[in-house]
């Protein structure tokens, strides 16, 4: 291999800023693949290279290296054709930078193996792209973010950039080539560019002395659809996670994290989505899921009640809804009936009320099918005074069914004078506002996520009755004004021993 710089197409004397396709800004000549190529000089000014123009390598030449280094710029431009290099390198113990704002850079198996690393051997690397291509022709085609101890950033802006590779690493290639990387998109109104790859996604192989951070800024107009940041056209899952999410603390970006990219509109991260299917958790494609979400008011408490929260949601949510972290729920049960557009999911949660709640709890979700205006919700919350503190539910039954009078199942309890509680999420809105049904109970709250929308509807509905004796509770119906798939759930509330819990209830 020859790196030598005496035969080296090296651009390196003080000289203003000049364009690539000029001699006399070489020393050595035009590059043409047979030799490393340079790009490099530190002082005032540093050195500035524009390429708007096509420099093919050809066939039997190329594959060998381009450095970017010793406080250079490369300005990729619109016009711009590279196609060649086998070693790519934007940072090489000292800061390298590059600029492409159109053109395209191809890079080619040769005398290496067609690798683009930004940051490597220690030094800073920083390749902001706003438009243009970079891919490979033949060998690894590998995109490195970081490698040997670099310090390497990729910024993505907007739409416009291309980025088509084999492989993708960020934060080091291997264990033993730890680095610090920093993979950077800058959303527009209209999106961001995904980063497309064939084979491995790789994150964080340096390990904890290292960093692999995402940096997500701005948001699109549109923010009902995921961003899909990096999308895996193999079959292998992805390596590693990022371990930093917006120069966080390490951890931050893990699995199901919550992404605020602009600030207030939250996103999930997943390393999950896939995108043929557009579902959010059967695949190998890392992406930002809209979350969807539902505020409850909460009713007056006073220190020591039962709250107890319930959520129906349009579609099948099932294993993607939560409750607010940190806030003492604790989940009674969460399930679906129905199938595709005609699911719906019903999730229940408890808690003790502390001395000061919140006005409002926001209970969040990422759904099955985020492309569609659908995925509503409906949310109520109940308040119980004279319960059991320590265990207030005594037994909880679930059930699934599709009809217009849906059953809510019986509980069998084992202490007198439990409140059952009836709660039932239905799709679409075939309700009677007000009316539950739910014959010899009280009404709690029959209602609809809108009385205006054409789709994606979801009602719920809560009822309750008090049971005496300990034994089974039999069972009762919702009503409601046509067939549905309906997911009901039946709660036996606990009275503190020897007494009984008082009926008052605040939906």
């Amino acid at each position: 291999m020859i790196t030598g710089s005496t035969f080296a197409a090296d651009w390196f004397q003080k000289r203003p800023p000049g364009k690539w396709n000029v001699a006399a800004n070489w020393d050595g000549g035009l590059p043409n693949g047979t030799t490393e190529t340079k790009i490099r000089w530190n002082k005032v000014p540093p050195s500035i290279c524009t390429l708007d123009s096509n420099d093919n390598w050809g066939t039997t030449l190329g594959g060998n290296r381009l450095t970017v280094y010793d406080g250079a710029t490369l300005n990729i431009v619109p016009g711009a054709n590279l196609t060649g290099p086998g070693w790519f390198r934007v940072g090489k113990g000292d800061a390298g930078y590059v600029n492409q704002s159109g053109g395209t850079v191809t890079l080619k198996e040769g005398q290496d193996t067609s690798n683009l690393v930004i940051g490597d051997g220690g030094g800073p690397g920083i390749y902001t792209m706003t438009g243009g291509t970079i891919t490979y022709a033949t060998g690894d085609g590998q995109l490195m973010i970081g490698d040997r101890g670099g310090t390497g950033t990729l910024i993505v802006s907007g739409t416009a950039p291309v980025i088509k590779m084999q492989s993708f690493y960020v934060g080091g290639a291997s264990s033993s080539r730890g680095a610090n990387g920093t993979l950077q998109y800058n959303i527009s109104a209209a999106g961001v560019s995904t980063i497309h790859c064939t084979e491995y996604i790789k994150l964080n192989l340096g390990g904890a002395s290292y960093k692999a951070n995402l940096a997500v800024n701005g948001c699109p107009t549109n923010t009902s659809i995921p961003i899909v940041l990096i999308e895996n056209q193999g079959s292998l899952a992805v390596i590693g996670t990022f371990n930093m999410l917006n120069g966080g603390p390490k951890g931050s970006a893990t699995e199901g994290a919550t992404v605020l990219p602009d600030g207030h509109t939250p996103y999930t991260l997943t390393y999950k989505y896939n995108v043929e299917a557009n579902e959010p958790d059967s695949g190998n494609d890392i992406a930002l899921i809209p979350q969807k979400s539902i505020t409850i008011s909460t009713p007056a408490t006073n220190s020591g009640d039962l709250l107890i929260a319930a959520v129906a949601t349009d579609e099948d949510t099932s294993a993607l809804i939560s409750a607010p972290a940190g806030q003492g729920w604790t989940l009674i049960n969460c399930g679906a009936s129905g199938t595709s557009s005609g699911a719906v999911t019903l999730a229940v949660w408890w808690k003790i009320a502390g001395s000061s709640e919140p006005g409002s709890y926001t209970f969040t979700w990422k759904g099955s099918n985020n492309t569609g205006p659908a995925e509503q919700a409906y949310g109520w919350m109940m308040r119980f005074s004279g319960q059991d503190a320590t265990n207030p539910i005594n037994i909880s039954q679930p059930y699934s069914d599709s009809s217009s009078t849906p059953t809510s199942p019986a509980v069998t309890t084992t202490v007198d004078n439990c409140i059952i509680l009836r709660l039932g999420a239905f799709n679409d809105g075939s309700i009677t506002v007000g009316n539950p049904g739910l014959s010899g109970h009280t009404a709690i709250t029959m209602n609809k996520s809108s009385s205006t929308a054409v789709s994606g509807i979801v009602s719920g509905g809560a009822g309750y009755v008090k049971q005496s004796a300990a034994g089974s509770s039999g069972t009762s119906n919702f009503l409601l004004t046509a067939t549905e798939a309906a997911r009901m759930l039946t709660i036996a509330i606990a009275p503190v021993p020897s007494t009984c819990c008082e009926d008052n209830i605040t939906p």
